[in-house]
């Protein structure tokens, strides 16, 4: 018995220790590309901060907002949806907001997800540092040892060294700000990728526990007021689990409905969330018309 006690605990070691190097691999393909730019306009003003994933790029346009309201820098603050929820947090902390902010989370479904919380795995992840691995395991020790754990594989590091490579997070960047978004001509003529295929949103886990434990974590990391907004949905493309749907209904005080937030195919551009520069004009009024009703300040007539 006690041999075999011995074996199982060499066994267990070994696999430990494999991890280890793994995640060591892993640390030393982070990167903090687009850790550091933000959309709007930056000053001495009390800030709206929009917090979202790519869909920021597409889908606001930062100059016409930021023209519409005098009182308030508009800010957009996102990576894109493979870099996961803590990432994108940890971007947000960097602007500080204070009490006389707001913060407004459009983020994708997935990114309440359990799988997004830290996804050390994946290829396309942006704003990863040590220093931001470090607070994970500080904030989320048993989820982010999970990932760590679990999600890092052999493969997957394989393709972070070949598709990512190797590098330096000691670089340091100034923060930037820019109203600038796409310039794709395809994009700026609302043309419509109609391949139903890229534009369906599948979210189908609700873990009442996980999401509640994000929900008060925001709610006890930032002292600024804090709404959400029904992200952007092709109509009948999309599947969410209902119960999901009900938690943040009944929770998260929203700024929008969420029929408003569903838009017809021909507004949307090449992929979900990524809305055309039609529909983005679109969302654009619409965001004015909600920022006016949960402010009061005064507007700007363009």
């Amino acid at each position: 018995m006690r041999s075999f006690l011995i074996k199982i605990s060499i066994c267990i070691g070994i696999g430990l220790v494999y991890k280890l190097v793994l995640f060591i691999l892993v640390l030393n393909t982070l990167s903090n590309r687009n850790f550091n730019s933000y959309y709007g306009y930056s000053s001495d003003k009390p800030r709206i901060i929009l917090v979202g994933s790519s869909n920021l790029s597409f889908n606001y346009n930062y100059k016409r907002i930021n023209n519409e309201f005098k009182d308030f820098d508009i800010i957009g603050c996102g990576l894109n949806e493979p870099s996961g929820f803590y990432a994108t947090l940890n971007k947000l902390k960097q602007l500080k907001p204070t009490e006389q902010d707001i913060i407004i989370f459009c983020l994708p479904y997935s990114s309440y997800d359990s799988e997004k919380l830290i996804p050390f795995n994946n290829t396309a992840k942006q704003a990863f540092t040590v220093d931001m691995v470090k607070e994970g395991f500080k904030d989320f020790p048993i989820e982010s040892t999970k990932s760590a754990l679990i999600s890092i594989k052999l493969s997957g590091v394989q393709k972070l060294i070949q598709q990512v490579g190797f590098s330096n997070n000691n670089q340091k960047e100034k923060i930037s700000f820019s109203v600038k978004t796409s310039k794709d001509s395809l994009y700026l003529n609302c043309w419509t990728n109609e391949d139903p295929n890229w534009f369906f949103i599948n979210s189908p886990e609700f873990k009442i526990d996980h999401i509640t434990k994000l929900h008060q974590y925001i709610n006890n990391q930032f002292k600024s007021k804090v709404f959400y907004r029904y992200p952007v949905l092709s109509k009948d493309l999309y599947l969410i689990n209902p119960e999901k749907m009900e938690y943040m209904g009944n929770n998260m005080l929203f700024i929008n409905s969420f029929e408003s937030s569903v838009y017809e195919h021909k507004f949307f551009f090449n992929q979900f969330y990524h809305l055309n520069n039609c529909g983005r004009e679109l969302n654009t009024r619409k965001f004015i018309s909600e920022i006016k009703q949960i402010t009061e300040i005064t507007t700007v007539n363009n």
